[in-house]
């Protein structure tokens, strides 16, 4: 019997994804994920704002007390360093 492969790569990282906090300015990708878990009362107030499973997301600026600004549609947001982690997206 074969034995399963083992993975160290964390379930988002071996579907392609990674969280919006590690992409750097100019970098454009496709959000997929809201991690409830690491801002639950941020998911909500992101999806009324329009930053939803599927939107487009630029990062424009990185600033050095880890917010990130960035553009979706016709809209610019700045993100604190704890929302940035709980997006997960698809760099394109």
């Amino acid at each position: 019997m074969a034995k399963a492969s083992v993975s160290n790569e964390q379930p988002d990282q071996a579907m392609g994804l990674v969280r919006l906090a590690q992409l750097k300015a100019g970098e454009t990708a496709i959000l997929r994920v809201v991690d409830k878990q690491v801002a639950p009362k941020y998911a909500r107030r992101l999806a009324h704002l329009g930053l939803r499973e599927g939107s487009t997301i630029t990062v424009d600026q990185l600033s050095s007390g880890s917010s990130v600004v960035i553009t979706s549609g016709r809209s610019r947001y700045c993100l604190d360093r704890a929302t940035s982690q709980a997006l997960l997206v698809a760099v394109q």
